[in-house]
């Protein structure tokens, strides 16, 4: 603002993993010529150096020709984002299942981000007739660096054909991407009808034995 030309200096603290530039028409620069009475734009840039946390980082740039020197104090704000994982409590997607029964499947899921993740809903595909139900089907939070654990009751149906089947396990988390996990899921026979047959087998035989001997006697 005054009436002589200045070189002027230009320089801004460096925060903590965090790396302040100055630039001018597109290039770097740490000094400019500014004519009397003018003004030039200039761009400050701050690119972090490592992963940082959400926050607000101050800094300054300061600007100096001879005895005059100005500053000004700026702030560099992170906002942070979430990521979801999801996953079982062992990380192995897999479990068994009786047919026409609820079977637990315990989910785990993790926020891996920098930011809380909000508003996540559970939501499932699986077989025809099968039916999931969550003991949490929303979650209204996840903070940062946090995990938590939902149980889904998996219920195949009672003529289940005992085999693998595939279920997959879907969570949106509001203005985020959807996370899904497939899990394998092994349909087996209830050990009532082996129990069953055990003993039928056992009374048959009985039977047979009891038979030859009163005959065989006789």
């Amino acid at each position: 603002e005054g009436g002589e030309d200045l070189l002027t200096s230009l320089s801004a603290t460096q925060p903590e993993d965090i790396q302040i530039s100055i630039e001018s028409g597109g290039q770097d620069v740490t000094e400019i010529e500014l004519p009397a009475n003018e003004s030039k734009t200039l761009t400050v840039k701050a690119d972090p150096l490592v992963s940082l946390e959400a926050g607000k980082y101050p800094f300054t740039v300061q600007a100096a020709a001879g005895d005059v020197s100005t500053q000004l104090d700026l702030t560099f704000e992170v906002i942070g984002r979430g990521n979801l994982s999801l996953t079982a409590p062992d990380g192995r997607l897999s479990a068994d299942a009786y047919a026409g029964k609820d079977n637990p499947l315990k989910i785990t899921l993790v926020n891996t981000g920098t930011a809380p993740l909000r508003g996540i809903e559970l939501t499932s595909s699986e077989p025809s007739g099968w039916s999931i139900s969550f003991s949490q089907s929303q979650i209204a939070e996840l903070p940062a660096g946090q995990t938590i654990e939902v149980t889904a009751q998996v219920k195949p149906p009672e003529k289940a054909i005992a085999g693998d089947y595939v279920v997959t396990i879907n969570a949106r988390p509001l203005d985020n991407e959807q996370e899904s996990a497939e899990f394998r899921i092994t349909v087996r026979t209830s050990t009532l009808w082996g129990v069953g047959g055990i003993g039928l087998i056992a009374l048959a035989v009985g039977v047979v034995g009891l038979a030859v001997f009163r005959f065989g006697r006789r």
